[in-house]
């Protein structure tokens, strides 16, 4: 989840960079740079449960502030919406909506987890074996080698 946590940030700075230059969007670049900080929040490890519940809050907010953009930029759109200016702000949005579940998933699931929650599953990440070594055990199984 960090790299996906990481990754969401990244492109949401990217999106927040985009809208202050291009558009000169200051409320579109403001809503991407916040999602983007609660994304990249999301990875650290050392957070308390107190502020995990602020962030899941704010997260929360911010996700549906992004597909309340989105939902009303959505009927001004013309037929070729896409060769329009406002194409990266609509588009952004939809993006950003969709890309805050992750993160608000992760919130949600620190509120669950506690330390046992988390012993179990690097417990269990260990047992596994490395995704290539079964593929190539299966492989050559399969070719008889």
């Amino acid at each position: 989840m960090r790299f996906v946590n990481t990754t969401i940030a990244v492109a949401l700075f990217g999106l927040a960079l985009l809208e202050f230059w291009l558009l000169d969007d200051l409320a579109a670049a403001f809503t991407f740079v916040l999602a983007a900080l609660m994304a990249a929040l999301a990875s650290k490890h050392w957070l308390r449960t107190p502020l995990v519940r602020l962030l899941a809050f704010l997260s929360t907010a911010v996700m549906f502030c992004c597909f309340w953009r989105f939902f009303a930029l959505t009927p001004v759109l013309q037929a070729n919406w896409y060769w329009q200016a406002d194409t990266l702000n609509v588009v952004g949005m939809l993006l950003a909506g969709f890309g805050m579940i992750p993160v608000v998933a992760e919130y949600s699931c620190r509120m669950k987890a506690n330390a046992e929650c988390e012993r179990g599953q690097r417990a269990a990440a260990e047992r596994r074996p490395p995704v290539l070594a079964t593929l190539r055990s299966q492989i050559s199984d399969h070719l008889g080698t």
